[in-house]
């Protein structure tokens, strides 16, 4: 796949920008950074930048959309499962991404400068009452992979200790108790 992936990449990244394009389809686009760089693993380096850029502006978006339906009171169900979606891409994309480049330590460092911003959006994500299971999920995920993947991320979840309360609930669930546990276990990791 990788010598097709500057022309993919190219094709995804306008799309992702084509107001024409209907919203519904953006998160998929989203996820599938995480799926190309999953294959190619430390191929995606070159992309990392644009794909990094992306997800940090639907990050916004999704939490711009949170504090509106919440300022204004009133629940758009169109707009809770648009926002689901979002935040399942970025997810999805962000734990492939992590996973992509876990062997190759290198080019970890450029996530360092975003892991602060990913555990805040997270943090938010986790505080919205209208998250569905399959968000919630990965969030679980993404917070273990992010610990898994970067040595040096132990003062952002010091910092953010939200996750503790999080995690605690979802180990309480019988789906995700195990994958909580494993997430936990690698952010005390890096927290020591």
């Amino acid at each position: 796949i990788a010598p097709y992936c500057d022309k993919i990449m190219a094709l995804l990244l306008n799309d992702l920008q084509a107001p024409a394009l209907h919203r519904s389809v953006k998160p998929s686009i989203l996820s599938c950074f995480g799926d190309i760089a999953l294959a190619i693993e430390g191929t995606f380096e070159k992309y990392l930048p644009y794909a990094l850029s992306m997800l940090q502006s639907a990050a916004v978006l999704s939490v711009q959309t949170q504090q509106q339906q919440t300022a204004s009171g009133e629940l758009d169900e169109d707009m809770v499962d648009y926002n689901n979606a979002l935040r399942n891409g970025i997810l999805e994309a962000y734990s492939g991404l992590f996973q992509g480049f876990k062997n190759s330590r290198q080019h970890l460092a450029a996530f360092h400068e975003h892991a602060r911003g990913i555990i805040a959006f997270i943090e938010k994500v986790c505080e919205d009452p209208e998250r569905d299971s399959a968000v919630t999920k990965n969030v679980v995920w993404v917070l273990g992979d992010l610990a898994d993947s970067l040595e040096s991320c132990g003062p952002f979840f010091s910092e953010k200790p939200f996750y503790q309360n999080f995690l605690m609930e979802c180990k309480n669930n019988q789906t995700l108790a195990e994958t909580a546990q494993w997430a936990m276990e690698r952010i005390s990791m890096r927290i020591r």
